[in-house]
């Protein structure tokens, strides 16, 4: 084996080092299954990383038909032993979906299943128990936010507690499914990850609603909560990682393979390109039933990996990483329907929706800390801190040009003028149907409703604080749009009123007729505040309340709040933020009927440290 002081890829410099591995808190006690004590003969030590919960050893196996099998050790617990197999994607060469294909293999002398482009765990116990401390000090260093639950709008958030529906992880399963059957993306133990509507655990938020309930337990000192229900919280990563078409994997090399800048001697790869796979790239078949896109990333193991440092939680992150790049592909590479090869030398990011990008952004801010804390001596598993602060400044960089566009353009240029007014640098900007007060169509240039704040208030208020001065003005621009929906629209017409017909379409500006088709119009207003007041007198079907939040929806009307004050805590300039914060008080106190109080989740509690909150 090499010194732990090596590369972890081999061609770039070495990232900031653990200089020496720290015993972890105390390990749980040993399962009673009866496991193999040590690897076979014929496993081969291929690498050793460090973290703060001590020095593991990955083994490579010999391979069950086209899966590539490993062990895992753990010094600090020599009684833990853990074997996981990883997959090829399923390569897309026609226009159908594929079947799920689950393969048989066998982990630790138990009978498992994997799916193509996944990774299947099996382990005879948890290696390191939860250190919350490390969980507190994330959240005072602002790498995640803090999930309070004083910041709750309605009672009823649910203690930290054990489902015994959920009972023991299952190798042979992708579920198990909670409410229905049969296991599918839309029914399973981590929650929706598929395109669709509603509110759900796994999506729309930098994490899951189950890891928000941790950071809240661990804020509140609840150690013996915690531990309680970390067997149930554990099995969300192994589910995770279980799930099809995850990302591609190098079996030769042992590590994620970069779907844009592919390590040595691999291919690049991306998301699914309906019938038009690229010669050059290996494409994503989509598996029936498991649909899954950038724009609905599901955001686990992040807590899992801050509160154990365990490469499988740290393995689990850098995938969801690899997924989001591989979505650029998509729709950029290229041009659409075209087989050239792109030209591209540096990092782009999935630009197809607004809240594709703030996924983006939140899975390379958790990829990058994942390569920050562990130190791999032969580059196996994990990507280098070169690597991964290469992605997120390249991908920044991709989506400035996108901003600072918005945020140059001159009244004459319609649809970003007022993208720029409404503070919503990348939303698609479409045209939406809105009925008036006398039951008429009326076309207006719409952003959605929720994206912003329901997506992006996380990682923008994050990488803002780490000193990107891109994301800065971005999150300037948006902030700048909230408050003005708080302290001058107010209320639930504020958070989802003037809402087109497809229920999530804001207004930001007029429409007029051109080729046949509406496009923005050049509006009457020239200011955010200007924006605001057309949106507030606009002779629309809605009657929302301005004065309370009667009918608005409490996660949406939740996050608003939060939202402004990450802004304010990201020290950002914007001028009536301290009257929608006043306002957003007032509303609160006069509302008797808020929309969907059952939705409320830990998920949407996100704020900067305690001190912070009003």
């Amino acid at each position: 084996m090499a010194a732990l002081a090596m590369d972890a890829e081999g061609d770039v410099p070495a990232g900031d080092a653990v200089a020496e591995a720290t015993t972890g808190p105390e390990a749980p006690p040993a399962a009673t299954e009866t496991v193999a004590a040590a690897p076979p003969a014929t496993a081969q030590l291929i690498d050793e990383f460090a973290t703060r919960s001590g020095r593991w050893q990955l083994f490579a196996l010999p391979g069950q038909g086209d899966a590539a099998v490993y062990k895992m050790t753990l010094d600090a617990n020599p009684a833990f032993v853990r074997e996981f197999a990883c997959r090829p994607l399923a390569l897309k060469d026609t226009g159908a979906a594929t079947d799920l294909d689950l393969q048989p293999v066998r982990l630790l002398d138990i009978d498992a299943t994997v799916a193509q482009g996944a990774c299947r765990v099996v382990q005879n116990m948890s290696p390191v128990a939860p250190n919350l401390v490390w969980i507190r000090e994330a959240a005072a260093a602002r790498i995640i936010p803090s999930y309070r639950r004083e910041r709750a709008w309605v009672a009823g958030l649910k203690p930290l507690a054990r489902d015994p529906k959920r009972g023991a992880y299952d190798p042979k399963s992708l579920g198990p499914a909670i409410d229905k059957a049969p296991l599918n993306a839309g029914s399973n133990f981590v929650g929706v990850t598929s395109a669709q509507g509603g509110e759900y655990v796994s999506s729309r938020g930098f994490l899951h609603d189950a890891d928000a309930r941790v950071v809240d337990a661990a804020l509140h000192g609840e150690e013996s909560a915690v531990a309680a229900y970390w067997p149930e919280f554990e099995q969300y990563s192994l589910y995770s990682l279980a799930q099809p078409q995850g990302a591609a994997w190098s079996t030769t090399r042992h590590v994620t393979i970069d779907p844009q800048f592919p390590q040595e001697g691999e291919r690049g790869w991306e998301n699914v390109f309906y019938n038009n796979p690229h010669p050059d790239f290996d494409t994503a078949q989509a598996v029936t039933g498991w649909g899954r896109d950038v724009a609905h990333l599901e955001n686990t193991g992040f807590i899992h990996w801050l509160a154990t440092e365990d490469p499988i939680a740290g393995l689990l992150v850098q995938r969801q990483a690899a997924y989001a790049l591989a979505g650029r592909w998509e729709y950029q590479r290229g041009g659409y329907k075209t087989t050239a090869a792109p030209a591209d030398t540096r990092y782009e990011g999935y630009a197809d929706q607004e809240r594709g990008v703030f996924n983006t952004l939140s899975a390379l801010w958790k990829s990058r800390d994942v390569s920050r804390r562990v130190q791999s001596a032969e580059g196996r598993m994990f990507w280098s801190i070169a690597r991964t602060e290469a992605q997120a400044e390249q991908v920044i960089d991709f989506y400035d040009q996108t901003a600072a566009r918005v945020a140059a353009a001159p009244s004459t240029s319609a649809a970003d003028f007022t993208r720029q007014l409404a503070g919503t640098p990348f939303s698609t900007g479409a045209i939406g149907s809105f009925i008036e007060a006398h039951g008429a169509p009326m076309k207006l240039h719409q952003m959605s409703a929720f994206e912003a704040v329901q997506y992006g208030k996380e990682s923008l208020w994050l990488w803002t604080r780490d000193g990107s001065p891109a994301v800065r003005r971005w999150f300037t621009a948006y902030a700048n749009g909230l408050s003005a929906r708080m302290a001058i629209v107010g209320g639930a017409m504020g958070v989802d009123g003037r809402t087109s017909t497809s229920g999530s379409g804001y207004p930001i500006g007029p429409s007029q007729m051109v080729g046949g088709y509406p496009a923005a119009a050049r509006p009457a207003f020239n200011s955010t505040e200007g924006w605001a007041e057309w949106v507030a007198s606009l002779p629309l079907q809605q009657e929302d309340s301005r004065d309370s939040f009667n009918g608005a929806s409490v996660h949406t009307a939740m996050q608003m709040e939060g939202a402004l004050l990450l802004a304010r805590d990201a020290g950002l300039a914007i001028p009536t933020l301290d009257a929608a914060l006043t306002r957003i008080r007032a509303a609160r106190g006069a509302t008797t009927t808020i929309r969907y109080a059952s939705l409320q989740m830990h998920k949407h509690l996100a704020s900067p440290p305690a001190g912070s909150i009003d």
